[in-house]
């Protein structure tokens, strides 16, 4: 099975036999959502702990991402 996307830095087709792409794809949005979501909360009353938890869960996302792809 193929999978084909378009690179939308490079505005570029590509094309890969891999099917864990859409899974590493899914993975680092969900990083990035949990990044942003944390941004832009506020901070009063327990929010820092929750931006925290978002921040954290975040960051091991992009470490695991980042151990498995290499």
């Amino acid at each position: 099975m193929k999978f084909i996307w378009y690179d939308s830095i490079t505005k570029t087709k590509v094309q890969s036999d891999l099917p864990y792409i859409e899974m590493y794809s899914s993975l680092y949005n969900w990083a990035v959502c949990n990044a942003r979501i944390a941004c832009y909360m506020d901070l009063t009353g327990d929010g820092i702990k929750i931006a925290s938890k978002h921040f954290q869960e975040a960051a091991w996302m992009f470490e695991h991402l980042q151990t498995i792809v290499t």
